[in-house]
């Protein structure tokens, strides 16, 4: 994937990069960028969350929602 060397967590570095591929977004600048990790191409913002659940069942889950004010966030969808 050609990433530089990083402390950070590397499912985070891999989430960021799938969803980067699959969207054709622009990676933020900084690796740390608050609020948002890629720019699609219209300018939205999106921010990368991954959710890691044991094999035996899902914990929880989430849903993406778009945020009103460009920047892409992800709400619980729900407990139980």
């Amino acid at each position: 994937m050609g990433l530089a060397v990083s402390n950070r967590d590397p499912l985070a570095e891999f989430s960021e990069h799938l969803v980067q591929a699959l969207l054709g977004a622009q990676l933020a600048a900084s690796r740390v960028q608050a609020h948002w990790d890629l720019a699609l191409p219209d300018g939205a913002k999106v921010q990368v969350k991954y959710l890691a659940n044991p094999a035996d069942g899902w914990v929880a889950h989430r849903a993406a929602r778009r945020d009103p004010r460009g920047a892409g966030q992800v709400e619980p969808a729900g407990r139980g």
